[in-house]
């Protein structure tokens, strides 16, 4: 699991909010209402993303499919408290818990090895359940996690129109780089509602926003200054 430490947080949210290219990026056209599917490297990559996109879209009349590639439970490797069975069960339950949060309810589980995507043969796995899809949401394939990027690329190996959204890159990317495809960045503006479900849905993740017990190898995956980026009144997809 690809984890940044407090020390060590890359690109502050406020460089972010001070991108133009990023705040005042042209609006996604999500079109007409039908099948949209999800895929989730972890679970609450989804969430992360374009939680508030999916409540919206779910109010819109979309159907939504959330497709949980892996269970999570690498998120804390060196755990003295907790086993990864044990967390791919806790981290599961948060990730149904929070996707009902959002107003979705079907969802798949792949179980794949979490830290090992890259092996698995994905794209025929995940064929079959985007098959009349008219978008997929999926990782930019180079998020810049193993297994983000694995997602990517199978979804784009599949026969659909795929709409890549960013989780880790806002860690390493830099404004007025070329780290990004920035033509390609779209907004979804959110509504309050959907900002509210996305709160809600986010808080559901106990064992990545807080300390799963105060002994060294169970800190917090996602401390303050990485949730941070996502709690922008927008999200940001990249045009098909």
């Amino acid at each position: 699991m690809f984890v940044v430490s407090e020390s060590s947080l890359g690109t502050d949210e406020r460089a972010w909010l001070s991108t133009p290219a990023v705040t005042d990026a042209p609006e996604m056209d999500w079109g007409a209402p039908g099948k949209l599917v999800v895929l989730s490297p972890h679970p609450d990559d989804e969430t992360l993303a374009v939680g508030g996109t999916l409540a919206m879209l779910a109010r819109r009349g979309f159907t939504i499919e959330v497709v949980a590639v892996t269970d999570g439970e690498g998120s804390h490797p060196r755990s003295p408290t907790t086993s990864p069975r044990d967390l791919a069960i806790r981290r599961a339950g948060e990730q149904r818990d929070a996707i009902g949060a959002l107003g979705i309810v079907p969802m798949h589980r792949l179980g794949i090895a979490d830290g090992a995507v890259a092996k698995a043969d994905l794209a025929a796995r995940i064929a079959p359940l985007v098959r009349g899809a008219r978008l997929v949401l999926a990782p930019w394939a180079s998020d810049g996690h193993p297994d983000h990027d694995a997602v990517g690329r199978a979804a784009l190996a599949c026969d659909a129109r795929v709409v890549p959204y960013l989780v880790w890159a806002w860690h390493w990317a830099r404004p007025g780089s070329s780290d990004l495809p920035w033509a390609r960045l779209r907004r979804s503006v959110l509504d309050e509602e959907a900002r509210a479900a996305k709160a809600r849905a986010i808080a559901c993740f106990g064992s990545q926003i807080a300390p799963l017990s105060a002994s060294p190898g169970d800190e917090r995956v996602l401390p303050p200054a990485v949730l941070s980026r996502f709690a922008r009144p927008f999200e940001t997809v990249l045009a098909p």
